[in-house]
């Protein structure tokens, strides 16, 4: 779980010889998103991308960093492509409301902007920040309003959100309350079809969103959670074969940019900081991992299959002599 709140990255696992939750931390500036694949992570700090993988399932290291420089990145995401030069991670360029790309030659490029914004400023225009893939490729963006002028975005934030798809540049979806996290998924060897998930941050809602329901302009609301919704993975139960979603749930900030959402009212100012799993087969919420203190707002959370014990290796730079 990423909290850039407290600056860390927060490793959750279980210990099976005691019985017991373990929670290790790592320091990084500005943690936000955070993607996982095959061993793999990539990880979005204030001015830097950060890969890391593990030799062991459970150790992992620092292996690259590029330099993007403060364009304050939210989601991020690894790419399926082969080709030299291609994107190797996408990730969400806030600030100048942008997708951007790292290739796999190191180079950082502008790839696509929604079709309102008019100019490629540093100035968060419609604050763009949530990412899906799709068969290796970026599918639908969120952003929080359809603005394109500087910080616009906040004077409709209980229901200027949207949906957008990449492709097209179309708005799937309108009138969402700062939404977050859209992801696509189906439970491994289910032999399901792929669904749209996303987060309704602001009503603190998981939603779900068939191929149908795209084309339509229609969603479904999985569970309510008592928290801003933001950060959301998957798993499969090796025991039970159902699949569940991970949902980073957040204290809502006393500033005019967070004060007064629905989430503050459904649960009478009584939110969580912390993780929340949902039952994808009945809605139901069935655990929370919860920071009682110290950690307040969460950006990003990820499922590594197979690992118990996870941590980062502190990074300590070698300096020339």
């Amino acid at each position: 779980m990423t909290t850039y709140q407290a600056g860390k990255v927060a490793l959750v696992g279980f210990d099976g010889a005691s019985n017991r939750v373990t929670l290790t931390s790592r320091s990084f500036d500005k943690p936000m998103g955070l993607a996982s694949r095959d061993g793999e992570l990539a990880l979005a700090t204030r001015t830097e991308l950060v890969t890391l993988s593990t030799d062991d399932a459970s150790t992992f290291r620092q292996r690259r960093t590029v330099h993007t420089g403060d364009v304050a990145m939210h989601d991020v995401a690894f790419g399926e492509d082969n080709r030299a030069g291609a994107p190797a991670v996408w990730f969400i360029n806030t600030k100048y409301s942008t997708l951007g790309s790292v290739t796999t030659d190191g180079r950082v490029k502008h790839e696509w902007k929604p079709d309102f914004v008019t100019e490629l400023l540093p100035e968060d225009r419609c604050h763009l920040n949530g990412l899906s893939m799709r068969e290796g490729r970026p599918a639908h963006v969120t952003a929080l309003g359809t603005t394109d002028r500087a910080g616009a975005w906040r004077g409709n934030r209980t229901n200027g959100g949207v949906l957008m798809d990449v492709k097209t540049g179309a708005r799937v979806l309108e009138n969402l309350c700062m939404p977050h996290s859209p992801r696509w998924f189906s439970p491994k060897d289910s032999g399901e079809t792929e669904k749209l998930y996303f987060l309704n941050g602001g009503h603190g809602e998981l939603c779900i969103m068939t191929d149908a329901d795209v084309s339509r302009g229609v969603y479904s609301v999985v569970c309510a959670l008592p928290g801003f919704t933001r950060g959301l993975a998957f798993m499969t139960s090796t025991f039970t074969g159902r699949a569940y979603a991970i949902v980073g749930l957040s204290h809502v900030r006393a500033t005019h940019t967070f004060a007064g959402l629905p989430v503050q009212e459904r649960w009478h100012g009584k939110l969580v900081a912390g993780a929340a799993v949902v039952d994808l087969t009945d809605g139901r919420h069935v655990a929370t991992f919860e920071f009682v203190s110290g950690v307040t707002e969460l950006y990003d959370v990820q499922f590594l299959a197979g690992v118990r014990t996870p941590t980062i290796l502190p990074f300590k730079p070698v300096h020339a002599m």
